[in-house]
């Protein structure tokens, strides 16, 4: 999924690796063990093929780079430990979840959220008496509504409410539906 990895170097040091051009392991690269360690970005399958001692997403990473938010292999970085982006999804962080941009995985937009914090996009929308729905953006202006029930789209994006309704009540004056006056007018806004 990320970027081309190549193969791994193999062999055992015998005495020579710490002489330069001795025809040792390349670079003179060993582990503890005399064994040939790959530097960063290499591939590998084991902590002890790597220089660093961490194999992490099967290249030599630069540190323990464990959890479904993190990645050793983007490309461009590969072996350096890297936070998923914001948004996206990987491993057991899928479905109901995403990867918040800081290396933890949390509610994915549209699932219901208490606070910001469970959201993976850091904003939980409050509206009327409904649960917060974790969103795509702040979402508290007048008619405006993370709810697709509400803005006629899609649960968890940010967009106005649907024109002639007033669902929350934001609006001054009881809402008629018919000619729209005193509903939302659809561009997050009230009629009068």
């Amino acid at each position: 999924m990320f970027g081309h990895v190549p193969a791994p170097r193999s062999g055992r040091c015998q005495g020579v690796c710490d002489r330069p051009g001795s025809g040792g392991c390349p670079g003179n690269a060993t582990s503890g063990s005399g064994e040939c360690a790959s530097p960063l970005g290499e591939a590998c399958a084991t902590d002890s093929n790597c220089l660093s001692g961490q194999c992490e997403n099967s290249v030599c990473c630069d540190v323990d780079c464990t959890g479904d938010c993190k990645t050793c292999n983007q490309p461009g970085n590969v072996g350096t430990c890297q936070n998923v982006t914001a948004g996206q999804t990987v491993g057991a962080c899928s479905g109901a979840l995403a990867c918040n941009g800081n290396g933890l995985c949390k509610k994915a937009n549209g699932e219901t959220c208490n606070a910001a914090a469970d959201c993976a996009s850091g904003f939980c929308s409050a509206e009327g008496t409904d649960p917060g729905i974790c969103c795509n953006t702040v979402c508290s202006g007048t008619c405006q509504s993370c709810m697709a029930s509400k803005n006629g789209g899609t649960t968890g994006v940010c967009g106005f409410i649907t024109n002639k309704t007033d669902p929350d009540s934001e609006c001054p004056g009881m809402c008629k539906t018919a000619n729209g006056s005193a509903c939302c007018n659809g561009a997050g806004a009230c009629n009068p």
